[in-house]
């Protein structure tokens, strides 16, 4: 199968736009090309710069078949290069197919320089040093681990400190590495969930953090949000993993397990303008979305995720995009609801029963009663349009007001529950979550202080020495 290319122009090309054919154009399947062994050649402006390590990776063992794509995660709108992988297929040949679908691409040799093989293996500019790349699509071997989720990032108002959050894989990781802005790069130990920093200045400005695993040299998918001081949004933009977006994971009901088929959507972004930097924002420019298919009308399942490491006694709005998709299509009852549930990180996850609706949310705070958001049926919506809901919204369907974090609770769980026959392309776009009391400290007026306030207790201002 023909390699193929994607990429996201900060000008005129959309993200799955594919490439004119001075770059489509692929080479045919040699095992010639596959067995030569050559290194990649940066551009100029890299290697000149002298700053960007090269990292080998070496896929193991064979492909089970399916998507591979190779993303690459400077900004949220970076160029991807996917091909589709055969059963059986040897690690070799995978990488020699991916260097070459790569190649084809202008985008990303300008940006990477050309990846050749050299000694088995794929070398890339950067790409442990920075964590430029990641893994994702839907082959589930060639020994690429599953990725970090749940990524949470905590900022303070008027601060450049903040904290980010995740969870990894129950088979870990031999290390981690923290990227903001596709620039900031922290590596840490494979068993790290957690960072704290004081070197970014958030407020106002937003920023891009994402986190991926290495286990054996190989990256996995990443986890991540973009952020302010006080709002994150889970808007993520790169390929999923089998189908599941990134930060979040699949669940199934009692009696559904194997019947809820995540899937990743993707829709035309035609007349949506993006950043000046290309940079993806807003959940309108996302050009991917999370969707789900039900085998069986009784089946219920859907995808959840954590946000972590929040402040007890803050107020937090919860807010998403959702879409009845092709709801004129199916005729039996459908619904997709969207849940919010406050926790302890430390507690046990979720179970199918509590997400499903089926018994009642350990340790829930009795002032939450509810934890529907939003529920869009075919009474409630309107196909193929995206409609946005939060809770403190006064919609009939909204059953859960601003949620201030009880004591002793710092995470959010946060999930979408499909059943019956759910329309092709139903699902949703983004999450985002507002810290509400961060944003008053931050809009509230600075006071100007007098001179007679100089030496109150508190004040880091004392009055000068009297002259004698």
């Amino acid at each position: 199968m023909e390699p193929r290319v994607r990429a996201n122009d900060s000008i005129k090309i959309r993200w799955n736009y594919q490439l004119p054919s001075q770059n489509a154009g692929m080479l045919p399947y040699c095992l010639f090309f596959m067995l030569v062994p050559v290194i990649l050649l940066p551009p100029t402006s890299l290697s000149q710069a002298g700053t960007l390590a090269h990292q080998d990776i070496q896929l193991e063992g064979t492909a089970s078949g399916g998507t591979l794509v190779l993303s690459t995660l400077l900004n949220n709108n970076g160029v991807n290069v996917w091909i589709e992988t055969n059963y059986g297929e040897s690690a070799l040949s995978v990488m020699s197919r991916l260097a070459m679908g790569a190649n084809q691409s202008s985008e990303f040799v300008s940006r990477f320089g050309r990846i050749r093989m050299k000694g088995g293996a794929i070398e890339l500019i950067g790409s442990q040093e920075n964590g430029a790349f990641a893994f994702g699509g839907t082959e589930k071997g060639l020994g690429i681990p599953p990725g970090p989720t749940n990524v949470t990032i905590r900022g303070l108002p008027h601060s450049n400190a903040f904290d980010i959050s995740w969870r990894n894989p129950d088979e870990g990781f031999d290390s981690v590495t923290l990227v903001v802005d596709g620039v900031h790069a922290h590596h840490l130990p494979g068993n790290a969930t957690q960072y704290k920093s004081q070197a970014i200045t958030m407020a106002p400005k937003e920023i891009l953090v994402t986190v991926v695993g290495y286990r054996n040299g190989i990256p996995s998918n990443a986890g991540g949000v973009v952020a302010s001081s006080c709002v994150q949004q889970d808007i993520l933009a790169v390929p999923f993993t089998r189908g599941v977006a990134p930060n979040w994971s699949l669940w199934s009901g009692p009696g559904s397990e194997g019947k809820v088929i995540p899937e990743q959507a993707e829709r035309a972004l035609d007349g949506v303008a993006l950043e000046s930097d290309g940079v993806i924002r807003k959940p309108e420019q996302k050009p991917l979305y999370q969707s789900f298919t039900l085998a069986e009308k009784s089946a219920v399942g859907g995808v959840v995720r954590e946000f972590l490491g929040l402040t007890p006694g803050h107020a937090y709005r919860v807010s998403t995009r959702m879409s009845a998709g092709d709801s004129d299509a199916v005729s039996g009852p459908w619904s997709l609801s969207f849940h919010v549930a406050p926790r302890r990180s430390d507690a046990s996850p979720l179970t199918p029963e509590e997400l499903a609706g089926l018994v009642p949310i350990r340790g829930r705070s009795p002032d939450f009663a509810s934890t529907q958001i939003a529920r869009l049926t075919r009474d409630t919506s309107q196909p193929n349009r995206w409609e946005p809901r939060s809770t403190g919204d006064t919609r009939e369907d909204n059953r859960a007001a601003d949620i201030a974090l009880p004591e002793g609770m710092d995470t959010l769980v946060v999930w979408f529950r499909a059943e019956g026959s759910v329309p092709p392309r139903a699902g949703f776009d983004s999450v985002t979550l507002e810290d509400l009391d961060c944003l008053a400290v931050r809009n509230a007026p600075m006071q100007p202080m007098s001179h007679t306030d100089w030496d109150k207790p508190g004040s880091p201002f004392k009055s000068p020495p009297k002259a004698e």
